[in-house]
């Protein structure tokens, strides 16, 4: 998974359990991929003191992931239904086409 995937994910996973200062600039990085002028700008900080805020942000939601694995977690099931769904198609009969529309709405249910 690239940096980029990452952080988006523990914004994803995580951003709630920061303040909503700390969410907002977060979110400004990675969700809205806002420069870090830009970022100062809109909330008054300096360059610095926003790229200070997402690397400590960063870091945070990096422990929680390394406590919690929600993300590794989440992986694996979303990995393991795609290898269901796929296994699935190569089958035939009634059992085979439940079998991967109950691993299609897992993983629909899992990315909602």
């Amino acid at each position: 998974m690239d940096n980029y995937a990452r952080q988006a994910m523990l914004c994803d996973f995580y951003g709630e359990l920061l303040s909503d200062h700390q969410r907002e600039i977060l979110e400004a990085s990675v969700m809205d991929n806002d420069s870090l002028s830009e970022i100062a700008g809109s909330f008054g900080i300096t360059r610095q003191a926003a790229s200070d805020m997402i690397r400590r942000c960063l870091k945070t939601l990096e422990e929680y992931e390394s406590k919690l694995r929600l993300i590794a977690r989440f992986k694996t099931l979303e990995e393991g239904l795609l290898k269901i769904g796929e296994l699935s198609e190569d089958l035939e009969g009634s059992k085979a086409r439940e079998i991967g529309s109950i691993a299609s709405k897992l993983l629909k249910e899992l990315e909602a």
